[in-house]
């Protein structure tokens, strides 16, 4: 696009009141077009970047909603007798190794404090990936993380449902 659809764009949005004016290209500006629009309310964009946004936001709201699920495991976890936790394999006996539902929400709950604060790349714990068979070691990109805490999450909200659901059939 040229530095006239970026003039043309200001003119319009002078003439409507709007606040601002988004110009999209599939295939980039002229140098022009973007003097034209610097310090004004028109502001050029490509659909690549645009993707890129929608991309990044659908991760965070993601992100967002693995650490509220995170939060609800905490709390039934902990809700639960240790005895029940035993018995439903969410946590190994004293002295024994197995599934634990207390490693799992603290290996999200670490990951999820790095994600949120957009910082990538960044390292798991190693005590954590062993511990919760995790084979990534460091983490890239929202979507990476993603990827790996889901389905850890998955597991554990699957088993304290089947916990739950056990413990009141036997009521």
């Amino acid at each position: 696009m040229s530095k006239l659809h970026v003039l043309a764009l200001r003119e319009i949005t002078s003439d409507t009141g709007a606040d601002r004016g988004i110009l999209l290209s599939e295939s980039g500006f002229q140098s022009g077009a973007a003097e034209a629009a610097a310090l004004t309310n028109v502001h050029l964009t490509t659909l690549e970047h645009l993707r890129r946004e929608a991309s990044d936001g659908v991760c965070r709201m993601r992100l967002t909603e693995l650490y509220d699920r995170v939060e609800a495991c905490r709390e039934l976890y902990w809700s639960l007798p240790k005895g029940r936790r035993i018995e439903h394999g969410l946590r190994p006996d004293v002295a024994e190794g197995g599934y634990s539902g207390a490693a799992v929400i603290s290996f999200a709950e670490d990951l999820l404090r790095k994600g949120l604060r957009g910082v990538y790349p960044f390292e798991t714990d190693y005590m954590w990936r062993h511990a919760n068979r995790v084979e990534h070691e460091t983490v890239t990109s929202p979507v990476a993380l993603v990827e790996i805490l889901e389905p850890q999450v998955a597991e554990l909200e699957a088993r304290l449902t089947s916990c739950v659901t056990a413990t009141k059939e036997h009521e």
